[in-house]
């Protein structure tokens, strides 16, 4: 049977679960009130990190843009784990996506709606890095396909209507934090999305954002997750390109 849960003063019905990463579940849930659909982010221990670069952004973004990252309307933070209450995005990710068009024997997305794509997420993490915000944790899982999407009339990627979502944001930092200029040396934990500076050893910040959409387009490009090697000094990826 299906759980219902108070949360605050609205009941809530949870539904079933959307997935599971190495920070979290994530469940969909109904208001029983209203019949609206969210989601149930629960993490053990608790994050309360997420929530404030939700403030962040609701403080720092034009409410224009706020609709092209996830938005938490409540967090419920307790002594062993935290549950983060959001917007339910209905049209899967972009991975989930990419696996559509090889389930019918493509390799990966047409070329031109990886283009497309591609200048949507790039416009997006633009925005973000404005704010001094770095995501830290970009690949195509992370990306979802909200009711934008389906309603979207227009292709211009920088009006802010693609319907496109970036999500889990649980990882970000804010450079507002720290002194002009710093840099880090950790290795994020998604290793195949670790950024050349960090697989060399050397400083880096925002370059992390920028290697997981070179990642996050190879992954759309070629149905399979970006490797590369240093040849001489120079990095490659596993792709082939057809000339």
């Amino acid at each position: 049977s299906r759980v219902c849960l108070l949360t605050g003063k609205t009941s809530l019905r949870v539904d079933c679960v959307l997935g599971e990463g190495a920070f979290a579940t994530v469940y969909q849930a109904t208001n029983l009130a209203t019949s609206e659909k969210f989601i149930l982010k629960v993490q053990k221990p608790a994050n309360p990190w997420e929530f404030y670069i939700n403030t962040q952004l609701d403080a720092r973004l034009q409410p224009s843009m706020r609709h092209l990252y996830s938005n938490i309307s409540s967090a419920h933070l307790f002594l062993n784990g935290s549950v983060l209450q959001g917007e339910f995005y209905s049209c899967g990710t972009l991975l989930n996506a990419v696996n559509i068009y090889k389930s019918l024997g493509e390799k990966g997305m047409p070329p031109p709606l990886v283009l497309y794509f591609a200048a949507c997420i790039l416009h997006t993490v633009e925005q973000l890095h404005r704010l001094r915000l770095i995501h830290a944790d970009i690949k195509p899982d992370n990306f979802m396909l909200g009711g934008r999407f389906l309603e979207n009339k227009c292709f211009d990627p920088e009006s802010g209507d693609h319907g496109i979502v970036l999500i889990d944001l649980g990882q970000s930092i804010d450079m507002e934090l720290f002194p002009e200029g710093t840099a880090f040396t950790a290795r994020c934990l998604t290793s195949g999305f670790q950024c050349t500076e960090m697989q060399s050893g050397k400083p880096w910040n925002y370059q992390t954002d920028y290697y997981g959409i070179a990642g996050t387009v190879h992954c759309m490009l070629f149905g399979n997750y970006m490797q590369v090697t240093n040849e001489n000094g120079v990095w490659k990826t596993n792709g082939v390109f057809r000339r």
